[in-house]
């Protein structure tokens, strides 16, 4: 082997350790550090928005035990709000009350507010208005009011007042001078005057109703 070959595969033989090295640098710091790894990158629309309510539900859970979610359940619900965000930016039909409602309980478990400004901004791009979306006007209701998205979605909630199924009818009332049709008494008997054919009154009474 030449002095010049033999320099080669030494070379060679460096690069290719350095670059096992690197790989297991890299392995180790992706290990160390998870959340340098993008769980929701390329999702599908419908893997997305399963994982956020499976994620929401468990974040809900913690928040009841514990006070907060973990942080593995927070970066979760971050990276798969902001791929739904990305797929609802391209296709502007899926930005349903459902998304929306995904999106926002998100943003609370997470604390990126940012997330509610650009579900806003993509509703107004999609010609959605809070006049018919309870889920925008809660969302701009915690944006202008810096509160989270449920609570504002609880009180919005409570003062809706239900709908009446009860069927309207043309009822009037009587006047006041029926008010002794409804006076209770068995014993009180009430008479008129018997009149003739010329209008006179006659002397004998008889009962008119009993009330």
């Amino acid at each position: 082997m030449s002095i010049l070959t033999s320099e080669r595969h030494s070379k060679h033989r460096a690069e290719s350790t350095g670059e096992i090295l690197v790989r297991r640098q890299v392995e180790l710091a992706k290990a160390a550090f998870p959340h340098t790894i993008n769980e929701a990158a390329d999702a599908p629309f419908v893997d997305v928005e399963d994982t956020l309510s499976r994620l929401t539900s468990e974040a809900e859970e913690m928040i009841q035990e514990r006070g907060k979610p973990s942080r593995r359940v927070r970066r979760s619900l971050s990276q798969y709000a902001h791929r739904l965000l990305e797929i609802t930016d391209v296709e502007p039909d899926l930005l349903d009350p459902h998304s929306i409602s995904l999106i926002a309980h998100a943003a609370d478990a997470t604390g990126e507010r940012n997330l509610l400004q650009t579900t806003l901004e993509q509703a107004h791009r999609a010609d959605l208005t809070s006049d018919t979306n309870v889920n925008l006007q809660a969302i701009e209701a915690a944006l202008e009011l810096d509160l989270p998205f449920t609570d504002v979605m609880r009180t919005l909630n409570k003062s809706v007042i239900p709908y009446s199924t009860e069927e309207k009818t043309n009822h009037i009332p009587l006047s006041s001078e029926y008010d002794h049709l409804f006076v209770h008494d068995a014993h009180h008997i009430r008479t008129v005057p018997l009149l003739d054919q010329d209008g006179h009154e006659l002397s004998t009474e008889r009962p008119l109703f009993r009330q």
